[in-house]
Parts: C-alpha cells; structure tokens; sequence
C-alpha cells in the first residue's frame, strides 16, 4: 500500500524510520529490466515524500538492498513490515491530520486557482464540506490508468495488465449511471477528454484529469480530490488495482473499488490487496477499500498479461496478442483456442505447452487450470468480436446495487459482509490464512 505517504503524520514516538530499498549494480554487469523498473519507483516515491512538508528529515532513507539486510541485522525485534502499516489511514488521528494537510494545501496555488475555475465552470460550491449546495448527490469517481507505450516498443505484460480501456470504461459506467442518475461522475488520473456514456450530460462530469499539465503536485491532487468529494454525500471511487487506488480511502465518505483480474488464488502484486479486503471488518458504511477481482472489467490486452505474468513474471520474451494470435490452433472451438492460446503463451518463455496445467497441486492446481481457461477464453471472443458486451450478468449485478446503498437499513458489519459476497460472487476468495501473521495491524 501507500502507507509510507502517512506514517510521517504519527506522532514522533509512534512513527517508524521507513527505509525504501534499491538495486545496486555490481561491477558490470547490468541490472535486469524487472530491477531497472524497481529502481524507476524511486524517483516517484522521492516526488511524493518532497510533496509531503510535515515530516523530519529522518523519517524517510533509501538503501541498497545490502544496506537493507545489515540495518534489519542492527534493528533485530524493532524491525516492522511495511504491511503492517497498511491500515494506516483507518486510524482517527491520523485521518485528521491528513484531512488538515489536505485542506491547507488546497488554499494555495495552483490548487487554489483550479477549484475556483471549477466551480465558476460546473455552478458548485465546492467547500469541501456536505453543506454544499451538492452535498445530497452521490459521486463516482473514476481513475484513469494509461501508459504511454510507443506502437514500436517490445511488449511489456507489466505495461498493459492494469491499463484503464476506455470502451470498458464507458461501459462500466453506463450500467451504473443508468440507476444512479442522481450522480455527478468524475475522473482524475491520465488525460480523458472525449467523454461519451448514453444519457451522461457533460454539466454532470467533473474532469479533474488535467491537473498534471496545469502543474499540480501530487499532494496538491490529492488536496483537490478531498475538496470535491468532500462536498458529496458519498463517492464510489472506482479504477484499475494501482497505488493511487490504495491511498483513495483517505478522501471523505468514499468507498474505494480497486479493480484486477481473477486467475485462482491471487495474482502477483494483489494478494495482499485482496487480504486486505477480506480482513477489513466493515469500520462504517464508507471508507472501506474493495477488491474488485473481475477479468471483464479488464481490457483484452490486460487479460492476456495478467494470465501471462501468472505463467512468468520475470522474462522478457512474452509475445503480444498479435504474435500469439498468429500462432494459435485454427480448431473452430473456442475452448480449443483458448487451450492452443495458453499453450502458445508457455512455450513462448521455454516453459512447454502444458506448464499452464499444472500450476500448484491439488484443488489449487484445478482451479487454476479453469480459471486459466475462462480468462484465455474471453481473450478469444472478444478478439474474433463474438461479444458484443464485456460485462457478465454478475458482474453488472454488482455494479447495479452495491455503489450508492449508505441508505439501507443494515448495520456496517452486515452491509461489508453483503459486498464481499457480492464481489466474491461465483468466485474463489483469498484465503488470507498464513497471511493473517504478516498482516497484522499495528494499534495506535
């Protein structure tokens, strides 16, 4: 999680050194790409933490990963892992420091300029508080996921596996404005500027997705991001699983819904996301976090490199859907397809045709031999345009009754338990099991 963004809003005695680590090389020889990528997240942890302005100058250090181990060494028992930090913005104290740091920061410039041209353009009173004239109206806010890949660069599964797509998008949203016209819809995140949903006025959008090139930092987005749903009775914050999603439950009122695939028991990078969700007891009607684990609200090419990292999360040598495509049985049957596609995906990184058959052992291996075979299909249909819709029957059930409900007449326990069921509908949860040792919060 973003947890390291907040622990510097502790108090002195309870706040921890939080240590990132960094790849070193050695003599030579090179660092692989998967460790380049790692030591690219420096610099934007660095932008983040320089964005925060109330934190001692010891609160944060970077070290090599031989560094690391000889600190762990020195610190014995004291040593807390990051996870653990992972509810971080759940407690009180710390939320209201945040909201505070938020609020301040909105009052300066550009943030402040840009709210005042916001409400000048959409007619809102924006106070940040539900006393605004708009504070009876739900929001759904959507984060926009792109990356900048070049039409000539190699593909990068990591690159396009949490990609937002926009067909998708505007999909999704249209079933759930459809019973929530009430709502205003907004997006923050990568550019967005042909909006087109059926029935969607542009007075009822709120794009936030030029705040980048109006020079905002990131704290000052995430200032303007609690000023706007600060001034809605509740926000269903929606968007592909990323570190921006994870710390979005510190805005006001707002349910975060953290979208990824579903490939059997947890896929690389998500597992404790989806811990998270099933340890999370249901504090209040809002503010909690979701995993959302469905393969439809993906795009095609998201499908394909998230069954793809399953297979090998290390290689360089996975092909893009056109290759693969290129290479697959012509069998009529699309679960034949499907089967030749997954094949072509091991065989492609020197693992064999069958090695997709028999990951795990057990009941885990069967699970994920069918849950393999669903999301390779679903590649097939939508690439041959033998669906005309990406959205499953449970899947838009979900987005018809969960989002706006803070009316219904359960209690928060009952109401949390509901949406877990609801997005674990038809699939297997994370069993958080072992994890629940490593997970465990630490109380302030």
């Amino acid at each position: 999680m973003n947890s390291y963004k907040y622990v510097s809003l502790l108090t002195k005695n309870e706040r921890p050194i939080t240590v990132f680590e960094y790849h070193q090389q050695k003599g030579k020889k090179a660092l692989g790409k998967q460790q380049q990528g790692e030591n690219r997240n420096i610099s934007i942890i660095n932008d983040h933490i320089e964005s925060i302005d109330r934190f001692e100058e010891d609160d944060y250090t970077f070290a090599s990963t031989k560094d690391m181990n000889t600190m762990k060494g020195l610190a014995g028992k004291r040593v807390a892992h990051y996870q653990q930090y992972d509810h971080i913005t759940t407690v009180p104290y710390v939320r209201g420091r945040a909201k505070q740091l938020f609020r301040d920061t909105a009052t300066k410039e550009p943030q402040n300029s840009y709210l005042n041209t916001l409400r000048s353009k959409k007619g809102l009173e924006l106070s940040g508080e539900r006393s605004s004239k708009e504070g009876g109206l739900p929001l759904l806010l959507f984060n926009i996921n792109k990356r900048a890949v070049k039409a000539d660069e190699k593909w990068n599964p990591r690159e396009m596996r949490h990609q937002t797509g926009i067909d998708e998008l505007f999909e999704m949203i249209g079933e759930i404005y459809k019973k929530n016209k009430d709502s205003l819809v907004g997006f923050v995140g990568s550019k967005i500027t042909d909006i087109n949903v059926a029935g969607l006025s542009t007075n009822k959008i709120i794009n936030l997705t030029d705040m980048v090139e109006k020079s905002i930092s990131r704290l000052g987005q995430r200032a303007v991001q609690n000023i706007v749903t600060g001034s809605f009775k509740n926000t269903a914050y929606i968007g592909m699983q990323s570190g921006v999603n994870e710390d979005a439950s510190t805005l006001p009122r707002t349910n975060v819904y953290s979208i990824s695939e579903y490939l059997a028991e947890g896929q690389v990078g998500i597992k404790r996301v989806e811990a998270r969700t099933q340890l999370d007891s249901g504090h209040s009607r809002v503010g909690n976090f979701y995993s959302v684990r469905k393969n439809d609200l993906l795009t095609t090419e998201g499908i394909l490199a998230a069954i793809q990292l399953k297979i090998d999360d290390k290689t360089e040598d996975h092909l893009g859907l056109k290759g693969l495509m290129g290479k697959i049985s012509q069998e009529v049957e699309v679960e034949k397809k499907a089967e030749s596609l997954l094949d072509e995906i091991s065989i492609s990184v020197g693992k064999g045709a069958d090695y997709w058959q028999n990951l795990g052992g057990g009941e885990y291996a069967v699970r994920s031999k069918n849950t393999f075979l669903e999301a390779a299909k679903e590649v097939i249909v939508r690439e041959l345009g033998m669906k005309s819709s990406k959205l499953s029957p449970e899947t838009k059930e979900f987005l018809n009754t969960i989002m706006f409900d803070d009316d219904v007449a359960l209690s928060h326990e009952a109401l949390h338990t509901q949406r877990k069921r609801l997005l674990n509908s038809g699939i297997q949860p994370y069993p958080v099991g072992e994890q629940k040792g490593k997970l465990k919060r630490l109380e302030f």
